[in-house]
């Protein structure tokens, strides 16, 4: 049996995937992703068989959804539930303390041997990033991320706020490229804001590693009309928090993600963006 080993390439973070399952797949939008030449600062191995048990553990937060996640000694146990397969989760992933290191043990009744089941299933990938980003690395924000001249628009909402809109809107620009249409990942490196595109898209599947410098940031909302005030300090790095992936179960890397948001507000200019679902709104961002 030949062991799969793969680096992906997340908002300049090395992820290393391994398994030695015939059954398991990468997912097709991590392919995308894969960089061979990038040294891994964190591994994970998949695993088909038992799961961990979970009942000495303690449950340090509930999704109120597919997930939840324990706590046992110094490691991280992160379970995924789904109605169909009853009580017990179907999949367990175990972290490290500082999430460096993990396995994934998938229940083997969820797998097709023939079609295969593909890996990273999400939300673990996800969660895995974030909190590796909530070490000093940067935010995970819900947003869309378009590409102008070189210039990086970062357009911030939640569900429904307009960000796929806004993605077909700047599609359809000459010379423009979008990196996501849901999920970006924002960093601090070498005195510049880069924003990343990430393997999370939203209803447009778009999903790109590439990056950009951060020109502008527009907390998104339909409007009658199209309208850009600014926005600046305390106020607006609240709302991006409540646009972000934070990592409550850690206070350490809640305080991170604060700093991290301020410093954001006071670095980039931003602006509150009111749109009609038009083409007329690129002018408007454009010309701010």
């Amino acid at each position: 049996m030949t062991v799969t080993n793969t680096i992906l390439n997340v908002g300049n973070i090395g992820l290393g995937l391994s398994w030695d399952v015939d059954a398991f797949r990468l997912q097709n939008v991590h392919r995308r992703f894969i960089d061979p030449q990038r040294p891994s600062e964190a591994q994970v191995r998949f695993h088909l068989g038992l799961l961990p048990r979970l009942k000495t553990a303690t449950q340090v937060f509930d999704s109120e959804g597919t997930w939840r996640l324990y706590r046992e000694n110094n490691l991280w146990q992160l379970a995924l539930h789904t109605a169909s397969f009853g009580p017990d989760p179907y999949t367990v992933a175990v972290f490290e303390q500082d999430y460096s290191a993990g396995d994934v043990y998938v229940h083997p009744d969820i797998v097709d041997t023939e079609a295969g089941i593909h890996q990273p299933q999400y939300p673990v990938d996800e969660i895995w990033l974030v909190n590796l980003l909530g070490q000093g690395r940067g935010v995970l924000l819900h947003a869309c991320l378009a590409v102008d001249q070189g210039r990086g628009f970062l357009f911030v909402g939640q569900s429904g706020a307009g960000k796929s809109t806004m993605a077909r809107l700047w599609l359809e620009q000459p010379g423009v490229q979008v990196l996501s249409d849901d999920r970006v990942i924002v960093r601090y490196q070498d005195g510049v804001f880069w924003a990343y595109g990430t393997p999370w898209h939203g209803t447009e599947r778009i999903a790109s590693p590439g990056r950009v410098p951060l020109s502008r940031l527009f907390l998104l909302r339909h409007a009658s009309h199209n309208q850009a005030v600014p926005l600046t300090g305390a106020a607006l790095a609240t709302r991006l928090f409540v646009r972000c992936f934070p990592t409550f179960w850690n206070p350490d890397g809640i305080a991170f993600t604060l700093d991290f948001l301020d410093r954001l507000a006071m670095s980039i200019p931003s602006f509150d963006l009111g749109f009609v679902p038009d083409e007329r709104i690129v002018d408007v961002v454009r010309n701010t």
